[in-house]
């Protein structure tokens, strides 16, 4: 094997070799891309209906103070706990409350304290979507 066609050998590997093989190869890996993380959405949204609700003692994993530090952060005064990974989550929490409730500062406290599993499952479909 000569030089030249040595180094065409090496520039082609891991490369479908005529135009139709190509196109297999694009369409296979836009499916596998497209399959994936849809399975993944789909068994996470399965296994999170079938934990049951937040306050469950196993399912515990500090959804209730998240949900409601960020309703004080949506109604403008400071949380009452401070947690570095948590703060993010509270400010995501608060705009996610505002954006799925209009209406006075008091309707959102009663909704949130009236529906906080419904308030819980809003803010986690924000952060999945």
């Amino acid at each position: 094997m000569n030089q030249s066609a040595l180094e065409n050998h090496q520039t082609n590997l891991g490369q479908p070799r005529d135009l139709r093989s190509r196109s297999r190869y694009i369409v296979l890996s836009l499916a596998l891309f497209a399959i994936v993380p849809s399975v993944f959405f789909v068994v996470a949204v399965q296994l999170t209906k079938a934990s049951g609700p937040q306050w469950l003692g196993s399912n515990f994993e500090n959804s209730y103070m998240y949900l409601f530090n960020s309703l004080v952060l949506a109604i403008g005064k400071p949380p009452a706990q401070f947690e570095h990974p948590g703060t993010t989550t509270e400010l995501f929490g608060a705009a996610c409350l505002r954006l799925s409730q209009s209406g006075s500062r008091g309707a959102l406290i009663n909704a949130v304290l009236e529906k906080p599993e419904h308030f819980l499952k809003r803010m986690h479909r924000f952060d999945a979507g």
